[in-house]
């Protein structure tokens, strides 16, 4: 085939392509359904046992870092500024760690919500494997990364079943499944450079998704998975935000005698 200018360039034929394109679409399904797993199954349930079993003690070592922090720049304030900078200084400050607050209030709701959903009904392990089953083959046959040229409806579809699949529903995840009769990879051959296209598109995804897959299984919650799941891991890690906890609590205290010998001279 020529090219722009003059040049030739070779497309592989379309047998090679549509193969590849295959192995790729099995490649790309699996790193999706493992991200997925990992973020709405697998971190949701680390996270709601972290905030329910060291939620307070994690909430207290927060406080005490803002407590800490706030009397450490408050200190170093009144040292360097007279009484009428001092106010705005403390009233800025009051400002840039409104984050730590929010951070704070974050938490509570976690603690929550972890704390909310004792009461709520779980699946059994044959319904939890049942509805991955379902899901695993909605991925495969709509997922918009695996099937680029895909219409809209289609997209659409693959949104329900994430939703129905992060809320549990296996009845919708049922009734998407027996819509899917017909084959959504595409309605028509497709051209040779749109098969080319196809195949870079998958590339990319695959390369993105186990990218992705990589990072968040180094980020928290899953990085204390062991803590969380091990009884006596998770006692040394209770230990731990207690005692950090403590060092900062003594911080504090020496801090408020520093700023209270400041004010007194």
């Amino acid at each position: 085939m020529t090219g722009h200018f003059g040049q030739i360039f070779l497309l592989p034929g379309r047998s090679l392509l549509e193969k590849e394109i295959e192995r790729l679409q099995v490649d790309l399904s699996q790193a999706v359904f493992e991200y997925d797993e990992l973020i709405y199954k697998d971190c949701f349930y680390l996270e709601k046992h972290f905030y329910l079993n060291f939620g307070k003690e994690w909430l207290n070592l927060l406080k005490a870092h803002f407590q800490a922090v706030f009397l450490e720049r408050k200190y170093r304030i009144i040292r360097l500024y007279k009484e009428k900078n001092q106010k705005l200084k403390l009233q800025q400050l009051e400002k840039d760690l409104s984050v730590y607050q929010q951070l704070i209030i974050e938490t509570e709701e976690k603690i929550q919500s972890a704390e909310q959903s004792i009461y709520e009904d779980t699946l059994t392990k044959e319904e939890a494997r049942l509805m991955r089953g379902m899901y695993r083959q909605i991925v495969s046959n709509v997922h918009p990364l695996l099937y680029p040229l895909q219409t809209k409806h289609q997209e659409v579809l693959y949104q329900k079943a994430l939703t129905a699949y992060k809320r549990d529903n296996k009845e919708i995840l049922q009734l998407i499944l027996d819509h899917l009769n017909e084959d959504y990879a595409q309605a028509s051959p497709l051209k040779l450079s749109q098969l080319v296209d196809v195949r870079n598109a998958l590339l990319v995804s695959l390369y993105e998704k186990r990218n992705q897959l990589a990072l968040r299984r180094s980020d928290f919650p899953y990085l204390i998975r062991d803590y969380v799941l091990n009884d006596e891991l998770g006692e040394k890690m209770r230990q731990s935000l207690m005692q950090r906890r403590s060092q900062f609590k003594q911080k504090i205290k020496q801090l408020e005698l520093e700023i209270a010998k400041l004010k007194e001279s």
